[in-house]
């Protein structure tokens, strides 16, 4: 099977960026860009019933799980996730599939007519990446006659690219870290309240955030708006498919979500059970144990940090590498003093640059003394490194970044078998 049109599709999407404004344009204008496109295409988003994802950490797996619940419950559903990891048809999904690379191709075309459009009236809103994804995929919903769509946000919430909805059935704010501070804000409240925008009037609000104070600020703009706001904090214990010390709480907020839209327990239980996704805690081979990780920001690799817990190993190499736009010392000292080796390394995405690699070193030297580390600069090599050394009662992890983890894990699953399955239910074979 020959991908190449479909490459040479994300190709063009990942080079967008080099279309430039002579002066950096407000966030503000991000769903500017996505509801111009929208209304370009014609299509009508009051077809759709929408669960809005928002937060710092677990916006994909609530995504999925919730997606897997209304499936298992006999609706129709598509959903949205954001990063993908090994490749593009990954960011939309209906029923059990991702979108075909073929469909991919061809509604990617459908828009490009509306991009040149737009420029030419506006350059300004001439619709960025995100904007064109969102649209090829509601394009493929409306297509696949979907009822519902689960959304989940691109970075943040008030300026974010999907929030063009009026008012989703449910908004969901999964927690807030420190994590993308250049565009939300420097602090937790300024993130909150950046997160807090996709709260729309009359909709219902839900929450697994525990800071009184940055709930107080989604419960005060909840109360403005006129929308019903709950925080979760229920602790019942679901059979999961993902690994991952909070997997459990998102799986009590995703039953509240079930709960909100009527959908019967079973289903609600099914759902969670059957939801795995790429680069989560994801087990790739045992002897040694071999684990693809996407965490890159503090709030996750503490989750990763403490989910190791659950696994038995002698030594725990690591292969790591880490975007510029982090908070390398928070997340470098508290992954440090839990490894006997670590690999640093960069990604292979050329649109984001990555920590300096010698910073990176002295880091994790500053945190572990007793650590052993080495620099490769490339990540095959990282891994083949790790690969070699380690005994079979070891555990490999590859984490800090959903590139790194979703590049490497076509050792096992190439890109190619994702296109040719469209699969979101590829089996491991250890």
């Amino acid at each position: 099977m020959n991908f190449t049109e479909y490459r040479r599709a994300v190709h063009f999407l990942e080079s967008l960026n080099n279309i430039r404004d002579p002066k950096p344009l407000a966030l503000e204008w991000m769903p500017k860009k996505s509801e111009v496109l929208i209304k370009t295409l014609k299509i009508n988003l009051q077809q759709f019933k929408f669960i809005h994802i928002a937060g710092t950490s677990g916006k994909g797996s609530v995504a999925a799980m919730t997606h897997n619940m209304l499936a298992s419950s006999g609706q129709r559903v598509g959903s949205i996730y954001s990063p993908h990891t090994t490749t593009m048809i990954e960011r939309i999904r209906v029923g059990e599939k991702y979108i075909s690379p073929d469909n991919f191709v061809r509604l990617l075309n459908h828009v490009k007519p509306a991009w040149e459009k737009i420029y030419w009236q506006d350059k300004k809103l001439r619709p960025s990446f995100g904007a064109i994804i969102l649209a090829i995929a509601l394009l493929y919903f409306q297509e696949q006659q979907c009822e519902y769509v689960v959304l989940e946000a691109f970075v943040g919430g008030e300026n974010d690219v999907t929030n063009i909805i009026k008012r989703p059935k449910v908004a969901v704010i999964t927690n807030i870290g420190l994590d993308h501070t250049r565009t939300l804000g420097k602090t937790l409240a300024e993130i909150a309240r950046a997160k807090a925008g996709i709260i729309k009037p009359g909709t219902v609000v839900l929450t697994t955030e525990k800071n009184k104070r940055l709930t107080k600020i989604f419960e005060e703009r909840a109360k403005r708006l006129g929308a019903r706001f709950y925080r979760i904090n229920s602790q019942e214990t679901f059979h999961l498919g993902m690994n991952g010390s909070r997997q459990n709480g998102n799986a009590n907020l995703v039953a509240k979500i079930g709960e909100i839209l009527k959908i019967e327990p079973l289903a609600i239980r099914e759902g969670i059970k059957r939801t795995a996704l790429p680069c989560r805690l994801e087990i790739m081979q045992k002897n040694p144990l071999v684990i693809l990780d996407g965490a890159h920001n503090p709030d996750k690799i503490k989750s990763t940090v403490e989910s190791l817990k659950n696994f038995q190993y002698k030594k725990l190499f690591l292969v790591f590498a880490l975007n510029e736009n982090k908070d390398e010392k928070k997340i470098i000292k508290t992954v440090a003093p839990v490894v006997d080796k670590v690999f640093i390394t960069r990604h292979l995405n050329g649109s984001r640059a990555c920590v300096d690699l010698k910073l990176m070193y002295n880091l994790f030297l500053v945190n572990n003394r007793k650590l052993k580390v080495e620099v490769k600069i490339d990540p095959w090599a990282a891994l083949e490194k790790a690969l070699d050394e380690a005994e079979k009662n070891d555990l490999i992890l590859t984490t800090g970044s959903f590139f790194l983890a979703g590049e490497l894990r076509k050792k096992w699953i190439s890109e190619e078998k994702i296109l040719k399955d469209n699969s979101s239910l590829i089996q491991i074979t250890n």
